[in-house]
């Protein structure tokens, strides 16, 4: 092995050139990256990661796993220490997802005799902050959050329901007609009831999880709030509101709950909540999941994916009402707001379940036996209204 000093020097100058033009590089081209892989060598053997959110590292053949910050990795001859455990691979790539990555490069130090630049560790340090791309499996896991996928959910125009008429709507929100301050709590692109109650109080605010609803409630000239999609809650003061709907929204939610319970918060001492969710006591319901083991969810396009279901919460009167109850609403009611037939009873028969479709269309009020669900909801109504009172 050659040891003069001119190799020496030159080779000294050339590690020092790397390490600078990898330090640069990072830190010129952090907003615009999107995927940088880090390989640690000799001249930057250390890299301390730091990021709010979970990182995930993968080795060189593609095996990952989902560590905790801080996260230490160190080059120690052909592999690697990560946190102190060895890993014998030849690289690994650090990603942060959408949350980004603080990485921390130890400067490389000069040698003694000024010769060139050893990899010995220093106290000067580089920061730069980067967002690097996720591998496909975790960057899904991040970026699946409910703001997005709810703006995709209105904007693929699956969801459009008829707009209510006066009957029907004071059946249902009659409590809050005349309200002064009401808010709609998931209020969609306000389908359905939001033209008639704006108009049946004098102030009407709108309240959702996705950028596109509230877009369109803003665009119409209402007041609009953003529901956390974590915590369920509103950016308002406590007691804003003498009355709130939540209109099918309980049985989307991770934890229906805490949004219940914001509603609860917002709401003045002797404000009323109007809330609707589907009934899974529903007759129908109840013998498809005694017969064939499946749940109404509602999937989008059950022909191309029915596994892609929106509701995840499934409720009945007794659910429903223990629900409002936790979260501190009294005084609470529940019934009937829709037309559940007899006949959906086939719908729990698989093919069969054209008659009850048949019966829909052809067969007259009378025989479909509506007044059933008024008087025992929680088999023949396929969906209940809950109406509670926040206390005095």
């Amino acid at each position: 092995m050659d040891h003069s000093p001119v190799k020496q020097l030159r080779g000294g100058v050339c590690r020092a050139i790397l390490a600078g033009a990898c330090l640069l590089s990072l830190s010129s081209g952090a907003e615009a990256a999107e995927s940088i892989r880090v390989l640690l060598s000799a001249d930057v053997p250390r890299l301390d990661i730091r990021a709010d959110s979970l990182l995930w590292v993968t080795d060189a053949k593609g095996r990952g796993q989902a560590l905790r910050a801080p996260v230490q990795v160190a080059a120690v001859g052909t592999g690697f220490l990560q946190n102190g455990v060895r890993m014998q691979t030849e690289q690994l790539t650090v990603n942060g997802g959408e949350q980004g990555l603080t990485l921390t490069f130890p400067r490389p130090a000069r040698n003694p005799n000024g010769a060139g630049m050893s990899s010995g560790n220093s106290e000067s340090w580089a920061c730069v902050a980067l967002t690097l791309e996720a591998p496909r499996g975790f960057r899904t896991l991040v970026t699946m959050n409910a703001g997005t996928f709810y703006d995709r959910y209105w904007a693929s125009g699956l969801h459009v329901s008829p707009e209510w008429d006066d009957k029907r709507f004071r059946k249902v929100l009659g409590p809050l007609v005349g309200r002064e301050r009401v808010l709609d709590y998931g209020c969609g692109l306000g389908h359905a009831y939001q033209k008639l109650l704006a108009g049946a109080v004098k102030c009407y605010v709108g309240a959702d999880v996705g950028s596109l609803a509230l877009a369109d409630v803003q665009r119409k000239g209402f007041g609009a709030l953003k529901i956390d999609p974590e915590k369920g809650t509103v950016d308002s003061e406590g007691a804003a509101f003498d009355g709130a709907t939540c209109i099918e929204v309980f049985e989307h939610l991770f934890d229906p709950l805490q949004s219940a319970r914001e509603l609860h918060r917002v709401l003045k001492p002797g404000g009323v909540l109007v809330a609707t969710v589907p009934n899974f006591g529903y007759h129908a319901w109840r013998l498809m999941a005694l017969l064939r083991a499946q749940v109404p969810s509602e999937p989008e396009e059950p022909r191309a994916n029915r596994y892609k279901g929106v509701h995840i919460r499934y409720f009945s009167k007794l659910m429903l009402k223990r629900l409002l109850c936790d979260a501190g609403f009294v005084n609470i009611t529940i019934g009937s707001f829709d037309n559940g037939t007899v006949w959906d009873v086939f719908k729990a028969a698989g093919h069969f379940g054209y008659i009850s479709s048949f019966a829909q269309r052809h067969f007259p009020a009378p025989l479909h036996l509506h007044f059933l669900q008024d008087i025992w909801p929680n088999v023949f109504a396929m969906r209940l209204r809950a109406v509670g009172h926040k206390p005095q």
